[in-house]
C-alpha cells in the first residue's frame, strides 16, 4: 500500500518553483524598498544609470554598492517581477517609474538628441552635457549623460554598428557623425559675422551670440547661442579644431584672427604711441588719454585708454615684465620709465 504522505508530496520541480517565486519575492521586497527610499530622497526615479545604492542603513545590504537603474530599468526585471504580478504595476506607478526607460537605450538617446536639437538647433553636443531633470527634456532621458552617448556613437559606432537603418535615422535627424569639421565652419561663420559687426575678430570670452531681440535676429538663426568667445578662447589656448592643420590656421589670419593676445595689445599701443608722438612731439601721456576716434589715429586703437595702460607697464612691468625686446621698443620711442612731474603739453 503506497504511503500517502509520499503521495501527497508535490513533485520536485514544483518545490524549486515555490523557493524561486519566495526568493523572487524577497528580491522583490529589497528593489521596492530601494525604489522608495530613493524616491523620498530625490522626488523621483530618474536614476542616474552609475548612481550607486549607499553601502549603509537604511538601504537593503544586499543592494549595497549596486548600480539600481541597470537593475529596474531593465526587460529582465519586468520579466521577473512585474509581468506575472498586475498588482506591482501600481506600486511601480505610485512612485514614479518611468515606464519608457525599459525601452532600448537607443531609443531615449534618440529621444534626447531631438530634444536637444529642439532646444539648440543643432546635434553639436558637448562631452559633458548632461541631460537637465526639467521641461521640455523627457522625463525618461533625465540625468543621461547624453554628449558621452554621442561621443561613443561617433569613435565606437555604439548603437549603430550592424544596425544601418539607425545610421540612416541619425543622419536625417542631422546628427554629425565627423563634427570636427562642421563645428569648424560654425566657428569660421560666426567670427564672419562678428567682424562683419564689429570690423574685428577679438572676441571677449564671455560673448555668447545673442538669441532674440534685435541683436539676435542679426545673427543667422544655426549661430544663435553660440558660447563664440569660450570657442574662440580654446583656439588659441588648446588649439582646438586646428590640431596640424596649417590651412585652418591661414583661414583665421585672413580673418585677422588674434592667436597672442598680449603681443597683440602690445602692437595697438605702439601704434598709438606712434601718432601720439607724431601729434605732440612726445609720448609722455597723461593718465587719462584715451584714444579719440578720428582718422587720423588707426581703427583698431580708437578708444585705447593708452594713458593707463602706459601707467601699468611702468608700475606693474604689464606686457614686458618678461620681454626685454618690448622694453626696448618702447625705450627707442622714448618712453620715459619715470614719469615726469608737472603739467604735460600736447596729449
Amino acid at each position: 500500500m503506497a504511503d500517502n504522505g509520499d503521495a501527497a508530496a508535490p513533485p520536485v520541480a514544483a518545490t524549486l518553483g515555490v523557493a524561486a517565486a519566495a526568493s523572487g519575492g524577497r528580491r522583490w521586497e529589497q528593489l521596492l524598498a530601494a525604489m522608495r527610499l530613493y524616491h523620498e530622497s530625490y522626488g523621483d526615479l530618474c536614476i542616474e544609470l552609475g548612481w550607486k545604492v549607499p553601502a549603509s542603513p537604511p538601504w537593503p545590504e544586499s543592494l549595497w554598492d549596486q548600480k539600481l537603474a541597470k537593475i529596474i530599468y531593465h526587460i529582465d526585471f519586468w520579466q521577473q517581477f512585474v509581468a506575472a504580478v498586475p498588482s506591482r504595476r501600481a506600486e511601480l506607478d505610485e512612485i514614479g517609474f518611468l515606464w519608457s526607460r525599459l525601452q532600448p537605450e537607443y531609443n531615449l538617446v534618440l529621444e534626447a538628441l531631438m530634444a536637444y536639437r529642439e532646444t539648440y538647433g543643432d546635434l553639436l553636443v558637448p562631452t559633458d552635457f548632461v541631460v537637465p531633470r526639467e521641461a521640455p527634456w523627457p522625463q525618461s532621458t533625465w540625468t543621461m549623460r547624453l554628449g558621452q552617448r554621442v561621443a561613443s556613437i561617433r569613435t565606437r559606432n555604439d548603437h549603430i554598428r550592424k544596425k544601418p537603418q539607425r545610421w540612416f535615422q541619425l543622419d536625417a535627424l542631422g546628427f554629425e557623425f565627423q563634427a570636427s569639421e562642421r563645428s569648424w565652419r560654425r566657428l569660421v561663420a560666426a567670427l564672419e559675422h562678428y567682424k562683419l559687426q564689429t570690423g574685428h575678430v577679438l572676441v571677449p570670452k564671455g560673448f555668447v551670440v545673442p538669441t532674440n531681440g534685435t541683436a539676435g535676429e542679426t545673427w543667422p538663426e544655426e549661430l544663435r547661442g553660440m558660447p563664440l568667445g569660450a570657442t574662440v578662447a580654446n583656439v588659441r589656448q588648446k588649439r582646438l579644431y586646428l590640431g596640424e592643420n596649417p590651412a585652418r590656421e591661414r583661414q583665421l589670419a585672413e580673418l585677422g584672427f588674434v592667436f597672442d593676445v598680449v603681443d597683440y595689445r602690445f602692437e595697438v599701443i605702439m601704434a598709438a604711441l606712434a601718432v601720439f608722438k607724431q601729434v605732440h612731439g612726445h609720448v609722455d601721456v597723461r593718465q587719462s588719454f584715451v584714444v579719440p576716434d578720428e582718422p587720423r589715429w588707426p581703427r583698431e586703437c580708437v578708444g585705447l585708454p593708452l594713458g593707463r595702460r602706459l601707467t601699468q607697464i611702468r608700475t606693474r612691468g604689464d606686457m614686458v615684465k618678461a620681454s626685454s625686446e618690448r622694453r626696448g621698443r618702447l625705450s627707442a620711442i622714448g618712453f620715459s620709465w619715470t614719469p615726469k612731474r608737472g603739467r604735460r603739453s600736447g596729449g
